[in-house]
Parts: structure tokens; C-alpha cells; sequence
């Protein structure tokens, strides 16, 4: 099981971006986008390089007119350069499979 998560978080991880996953800011630079939603749009504070996002700053996305998610820190090449953003993703990927198991083990050991 522990090797089963382990490859698939790999995957997740080392998994290839494709071109309809950047959007562009009011600036014109690209940030990588990986959940994309309907009529959305994003506010860049921080510089741009190359085309791409650059330095530190906040982002900010909006979906139909309303604020989605706000987000600080240092993009390098349109993407954020901290392990927080790393972090994220392997919490929010593997938190409900450890929630599932801990309920499978509650149900079955009769104890919380």
C-alpha cells in the first residue's frame, strides 16, 4: 500500500503541463494554471520575465467576478518557486485517503 501511494504521488507530481494549463494576468504574463474554472481571470502584483511571471508577489484569481483564491510568494518561470505549493498539493491529494483510512480503522478496531 505505503509503495502504491508512494508511485502514484510521483506521478502526480512529475506529471507533464500542457499548454491550456497557463493563463495569462493584465500584464500578459503566463502563470501556470492547474484547476482552470469557467470565466476566470487572475491579478498579478510581481514582475514579469520572459513572458512568464517572475519575483515575489501576490496572485489573486477570480471566477465570474468573484475572488476564488489569493496566494503569495516568488514565481519562477509562471510557477511558485516554495515548497508550500508542493505541500498543498500532497495534502490536498492524500488528506482524504488518510481520512478514509483512519474511518475504515475506527469502524473496524470499535474505538476512535
Amino acid at each position: 500500500m505505503k509503495i502504491f501511494l508512494f508511485l502514484v504521488g510521483i506521478y502526480c507530481i512529475s506529471s507533464n503541463v500542457s499548454a491550456d494549463d497557463w493563463i495569462l494576468d493584465q500584464k500578459g504574463c503566463k502563470h501556470l494554471n492547474p484547476s482552470p474554472l469557467p470565466n476566470e481571470y487572475i491579478v498579478w502584483t510581481g514582475s514579469c520575465k520572459g513572458g512568464f511571471a517572475s519575483g515575489y508577489g501576490d496572485i489573486t484569481w477570480y471566477s465570474n467576478e468573484k475572488k476564488s483564491d489569493t496566494h503569495s510568494g516568488e514565481k519562477v518561470g509562471g510557477k511558485f518557486n516554495d515548497s508550500s505549493s508542493l505541500l498543498g498539493v500532497l495534502i490536498g491529494f492524500f488528506g482524504p485517503i488518510y481520512l478514509v483510512v483512519w474511518f475504515i480503522r475506527t469502524i473496524t478496531s470499535g474505538r476512535p
